[in-house]
């Protein structure tokens, strides 16, 4: 079945006449065939692809510098239809495509076939691959369409339920990069994932499209919430953030500015960021603008790659071309194909350790089993340490790291990694509390330096700061700084890390790691972005790992009503408690009637429930009681924090998200219903 050919629309290339297009909705019909045939006779081919909302190929587009073939797909084709596209997937005919990582993933894990020749154009360009001045780099022709290739860009980016006409201009465009002067073809590996092992092709694959749909997740303008700093001048409006997580970034992206004028009138204009220090932005406008008229800052488009989505994405793609091995070690094999016999012989043992914990703590024993899985020789390569809230995650790490660092005849390196900078600092002052000072912090530069400069005076003399690196060999201060490759990493809040994540450090590590430890709950936060993407794994979700490990049973944080409660309806009754505290009464819910939710960009805040948790605060500060204040929303963190300054308290280290407090002790305040005043609350009795 075909509809009629028409030739295809374009105002991209001026002076090149547009191909024919033939629609086709049954791959196996003989005119679809024919037309394929011809196709893969020529020199090289263009593929472009819509994706459904889970990147799977709806349809797909092969060109010519001619003629263009735009085919129907479905996970559930006709037998005869795999036939047909495999047969031609698996051709010698070089195909190309601006994201053919991402293409041939998809291809291979909703229609079970495998590309060969496949050239990611995107390869030749020395720029982030999810830039649009990556995308318009590979167009070297003079006559190009300025607004055609930006609309081209919005096919390339999103892919998702693009219309034919795009689909088809994009992979028709493709062919003609591949064909132009110069010619990719000979300089760029090529993808054929045929020649890849099954199971290792589904990580890889799976990793590809869990990343390009986590991308597609991130929002498409920020609103920023910003202060006035002082007046402009120049056309240099200069600006401070009032919240981290919506802080105003080093982009390219383009700014908008929302001002009143002295008439009452709401005007808009257009900027850059010109400089970032901490809190402080320096934004080259458009038109002069006073600071002091501001209504509301936006940066228009996704947030940048981070380094690590960068490194991530460069290391698969790297992997599908055939550059790099991913599964030469033996972690990566028992992680990710447990169907296959995993040898040891290659990893050296970990030198025989005392168990060593100067604590005045002793380790309970089920601590006292996952420490010593964590420092045997030989035994848990692969340590799984499943830990409910208060049963010591973060004791039993610095009881590793103390007892693997009491060897001082041979030296180990350990590699400390969680997925909050608060679970890393929680650690470090662990390990601090147990007279062990020989690390360091690794802290970024834009999370530290004016953001969060208090949660680290503890611990001022180990941090080291990303900027404070200053050389390709790693320089600190004019000294020189050795980072040994690390024997054994310990992941810890594991189950919030995508196992995607895992794969650059397991790559650039294999020649000296002799131990994987993660430690972590899945009863609690997933990674982010699994609720939408069940692909998205954490390490807890690998069932050929849970046989083998090892459960923290015992909390000693939570009073006894609170332990027993998660321990039945979460826990299988299998955590135990230990808590002096065995009341019920331990527990109080406080209703703030007067209170209720307002939106905030995409967060909440509660302005009510902030002003009684305050008052709350300053009764615990006046009692000299230790307490911490944790919320689910980002914004409401913002504003207990001011509350707390408010009231002339220590506002530093009091307040956190639900994320990265995970498992920590805390002071539970419970709001909702009915109306409460200041006083009742001052009332309160504080047990």
């Amino acid at each position: 079945m075909a509809d009629k050919p028409f030739t295809l629309k374009q105002d991209l290339y001026s002076s090149v006449p547009p191909p024919q297009v033939t629609v086709v909705h049954q791959l196996h019909s003989p005119l679809a065939v024919r037309h394929l045939d011809a196709l893969a006779k020529q020199p090289v081919l263009g593929l472009a692809a819509s994706l459904d909302s889970q990147c799977r190929v709806q349809r797909l587009a092969v060109a010519s510098t001619t003629d263009v073939l735009y085919i129907a797909l479905s996970t559930t084709s006709h037998p005869a239809t795999h036939q047909v596209l495999q047969k031609f997937l698996g051709s010698p005919t070089p195909k190309a495509a601006t994201k053919m990582d991402l293409l041939a993933a998809s291809l291979f894990l909703d229609h079970k076939c495998h590309v060969s020749n496949g050239i990611d154009l995107l390869s030749t360009i020395d720029q982030p691959r999810s830039s649009y001045f990556a995308f318009k780099a590979l167009f070297t022709e003079k006559d190009l369409g300025k607004s055609a290739l930006s609309n081209l860009f919005r096919v390339h980016d999103s892919g998702s339920s693009a219309k034919m006409q795009g689909v088809c201009l994009l992979a028709w465009a493709a062919c003609r990069i591949a064909v132009g002067d110069p010619s990719p073809l000979a300089s760029v590996p090529k993808i054929s994932t045929s020649l890849l092992n099954a199971s290792e092709l589904q990580g890889i694959a799976r990793s590809i499209q869990v990343a390009h749909r986590l991308v597609k997740m991130k929002p498409h303008f920020t609103r920023h919430e910003v202060e006035a700093n002082t007046s402009s001048n120049s056309k240099v409006l200069r600006v401070r953030c009032t919240r981290f997580k919506t802080r105003i970034r080093n982009s390219s992206n383009s700014i908008e500015i929302a001002a009143v004028s002295p008439e009452g009138k709401e005007k808009v204009t257009k900027g850059k960021v010109n400089r970032v220090q901490g809190r402080n932005v320096n934004l080259l406008v458009k038109q002069d603008i006073k600071a002091e008229d501001i209504r509301s800052v936006k940066t228009i488009g996704r947030d940048d790659p981070t380094v690590a989505e960068i490194v991530t994405e460069s290391l698969l793609l790297s992997a599908l071309q055939g550059r790099v091995e991913l599964f030469v070690s033996p972690f990566p094999r028992a992680l990710w194909t447990p169907e296959r016999d995993v040898s040891w012989k290659s990893v050296l043992p970990l030198p025989k350790t005392t168990f060593l914990f100067p604590s005045p703590y002793p380790l309970n024993s089920s601590q006292s089993r996952a420490v010593r899985a964590i420092i045997h020789p030989t035994a848990h390569r692969i340590a799984l340490i499943h830990g409910p809230p208060g049963t010591g995650k973060t004791t039993v790490i610095a009881a590793a790291v103390s007892s693997l660092m009491s060897n001082r005849k041979k030296s180990i390196a350990v590699c400390l990694i969680a997925q909050s900078n608060v679970a890393v600092k929680n650690i470090a002052e662990r390990l601090i509390k147990s007279n062990f000072s020989n690390f360091k912090i690794l802290v970024s530069h834009d999370f530290h330096f004016d953001w969060h400069e208090h949660l680290y005076e503890k611990l001022s003399g180990n941090v080291i700061r990303s900027d404070q690196f200053n050389g390709p060999d790693g320089t600190l201060s004019g000294a020189k700084v050795v980072l040994s490759p690390p024997n054994v990493i310990i992941f810890d809040e594991a189950s919030q890390i995508n196992v995607a994540d895992y794969f650059p450090l397991l790559q650039q590590f294999q020649g000296s790691l002799r131990k994987l430890v993660f430690i972590g709950d899945d009863k609690q936060l997933p990674p982010y972005g699994s609720e939408e993407i069940q692909a998205l794994e954490s390490i807890f979700q690998f069932e050929h790992l849970q046989s083998n490990s090892l459960f923290l049973d015992t909390q000693c944080q939570m009073p006894v009503p609170i332990g027993e409660f998660i321990s039945e309806h979460i826990y299988a009754y299998k955590l135990k408690t230990e808590h002096q505290i065995t009341k019920f009464s331990s527990c109080k819910f406080i209703d703030v009637g007067s209170g209720h939710e307002q939106q905030e960009d995409k967060s909440w805040v509660n302005l009510a429930e902030a002003k009684v948790v305050a008052k709350l605060a300053q009764k615990l500060h006046r009692l000299k009681r230790s307490y911490r204040i944790i919320t689910p929303y980002d914004a409401q963190r913002s504003v207990l924090e001011n509350g707390l300054r408010a009231e002339k308290i220590p506002w530093q280290d009091r307040c956190y998200n639900i994320d990265s407090f995970q498992g920590a002790p805390f002071f539970n305040v419970f709001v909702a219903g009915q109306q409460l005043t200041t006083e009742q609350v001052m009332k309160m009795t504080i047990s």
